[in-house]
């Protein structure tokens, strides 16, 4: 099973997979990506470490086509994990497709003054702005991910 967690940024996506995904103690690991084991959970980033951003937030923004071989390479063994804004993008929604194997996306939303208000907690200095083109891009992808065929869960967080 692959699982993915897109939504506007500042919604909780990193903390989604956290209380839900990362149970018990992680392995982490850099190679050939960032990524943290939990069981059978393989988690796409740094889950381990003690900082404000995690998640794939931790990996570099050129690294998408060496997260789709590591999805694509372990994805028969292990439950995937990927949340967040480096994979929101049509190129990795239709790699995934292409795996087959079972995928869903997890859609978080949240207002918008909600997610304003989470960045500003962590001292994110993220503009209304972008939080409004990480929403549309969202909103977009999930249409794509449909037309995929991908199975859609819906949270309100």
């Amino acid at each position: 099973m692959i699982t993915i967690i897109i939504g506007q940024a500042g919604c909780g996506k990193t903390t989604y997979v956290k209380n839900t995904f990362a149970i018990g103690n992680g392995i982490y690991n850099t190679i050939p990506i960032k990524h943290t084991l939990y069981g059978n959970n393989l988690l796409i980033g740094d889950y381990v470490s003690d900082k404000r951003c995690l998640g794939t937030d931790t990996l570099a923004y050129n690294v998408l086509p060496k997260i789709i071989e590591f999805i694509k390479d372990n994805c028969q063994k292990f439950n995937i994990v990927a949340e967040g804004d480096r994979i929101n993008n049509k190129k990795f929604f239709e790699e995934i497709s292409s795996f087959n194997v079972a995928a869903e996306v997890v859609v978080l939303t949240c207002s918008l003054e909600e997610s304003i208000k989470r960045l500003r907690q962590n001292g994110s200095k993220i503009t209304e702005k972008f939080v409004k083109a990480t929403r549309t891009k969202t909103l977009n992808n999930k249409e794509l991910c449909k037309k995929l065929n991908l199975k859609i869960i819906e949270k309100e967080v």
